[in-house]
């Protein structure tokens, strides 16, 4: 799929403007975030299911096409984190799933389950990120199965960004099975 069709896909998925996803696909792709090779139109590259995740990253992450990059960065890049929150036992120890890793698995899943199988499974599937405290969790909203990611950060770092934050408003997006499946139906011309 080239960038037109990722760009529509994404901005009826997820009801946002066409031209708000196409800056944000513009800002990674300048910044080499995105499979970009300077070709436009027919010798352009196909985007890729990664890319087309780390826009959907962008646009749960924030509105601004100047905070894209960075929002890629902080949050693409968390890792699970098994034991917070109460989700696993604390005997866990945290593995080096990606949060954009485990979106692009979530989504080769939901694909090549077909739409019936995909709604069944997936259809109850959550996904929320806190932009102040950059934190992520995927639910099963139909059980109590979950999870978390997070940037480790030492104990120090966690309680100033807390302090720092803890005054302001904190923002939370959140999508749903509907959307998500959307958004996986975009993706099916990736595999």
């Amino acid at each position: 799929m080239k960038k037109a069709g990722l760009v529509k896909g994404l901005s009826q998925a997820l009801g946002r403007p066409e031209s708000l996803v196409a800056l944000m696909y513009r800002s990674l792709s300048e910044a080499k975030l995105l499979s970009f090779n300077g070709a436009r139109g027919v010798n352009g590259p196909h985007s890729t299911l990664l890319d087309g995740v780390r826009v959907a990253i962008a646009l749960l992450c924030t509105d601004r096409p100047s905070e894209a990059c960075q929002a890629v960065i902080n949050f693409g890049g968390m890792t699970h984190q098994p034991a917070a929150r109460g989700i696993f036992s604390a005997t866990e120890s945290p593995s080096e799933i990606t949060f954009e890793s485990f979106l692009v698995d979530l989504f080769k899943k939901m694909i090549s389950s077909g739409p019936h199988l995909a709604r069944d499974r997936f259809g109850s599937t959550s996904i929320e990120v806190l932009t102040t405290i950059p934190t992520a969790f995927v639910h099963d909203n139909s059980s109590k199965y979950g999870f978390y990611f997070s940037s480790w950060m030492k104990e120090a770092d966690k309680e100033k960004l807390i302090e720092k934050y803890a005054s302001e408003i904190q923002v939370s997006r959140k999508i749903y099975g509907s959307t998500i499946l959307h958004m996986a139906s975009e993706y099916r011309y990736y595999l």
